[in-house]
């Protein structure tokens, strides 16, 4: 079940979710969310309504969890002002398993190595979406190609870019090129909807997953 992952930097990660224009009343779902390091930027600044993920590897699930709840001891123990709102909620579940997005407003992803299918599968949760309005995805360059229309080859539908800029890896410095999409939306999400975990992965009994969070401030898992 191991495949290629990876973390982009601090720095990185916050100028994805300012050009994602990711705010308080948010909901930040990773598509391949490993162990859940921008789903936790997201949490403590700007301090999203809920954040997200969706990873396949059951040991990263596992690991994502007690990561989560090491990182928020710790910034609970700088001070209440960086206490996390809430923990991040990762299913274990192939992304193909995922029956919506919704209530999630901005999607992410570092899907370098992704197979097609799993991006296929994204594109088609993104376009059969009611609330996401931004999503972004950490690859190697598009060199000779129009993002935009690379994206909805894959079946996002009809996206705009927005912003791309390079993006390096945390530790080993490697470079990678960060794409961010706008999407239109018939209706913004209110906070209350936004505050609302996502529908359960429709996979086999007895799989491995994570419960879901609570949203309200000062929620633990």
């Amino acid at each position: 079940m191991e495949g290629l992952y990876g973390s982009i930097t601090r720095t990185g990660t916050a100028r994805v979710l300012a050009a994602l224009g990711v705010t308080p009343s948010s909901h930040l779902v990773d598509v391949g969310a490993g162990l859940g390091r921008p789903l936790l930027h997201a949490l403590a600044s700007p301090g999203v309504a809920a954040a997200s993920g969706v990873e396949l590897d059951a040991v990263k699930v596992e690991k994502a969890g007690a990561f989560a709840e090491q990182a928020a001891a710790g910034l609970a123990a700088r001070g209440a002002s960086w206490a996390l709102p809430s923990l991040p909620d990762v299913q274990c579940a192939p992304v193909e398993a995922m029956p919506t997005l919704d209530p999630a407003t901005h999607a992410y992803s570092f899907w370098e190595g992704v197979p097609p299918g799993a991006r296929a599968a994204f594109g088609r949760l993104v376009a059969g979406s009611a609330t996401v309005a931004g999503v972004a995805v950490v690859q190697r360059a598009m060199r000779g190609r129009d993002p935009a229309d690379e994206m909805e080859a894959l079946g996002f539908g009809a996206l705009t870019l927005t912003h791309s800029f390079a993006v390096s890896m945390g530790g080993s410095g490697r470079s990678f090129t960060a794409y961010v999409f706008s999407r239109q939306v018939d209706k913004p999400v209110s906070l209350e909807t936004a505050c609302r975990p996502l529908p359960r992965a429709l996979v086999a009994p007895g799989a491995a997953g994570a419960s879901a969070a609570p949203c309200a401030r000062g929620a633990r898992r």
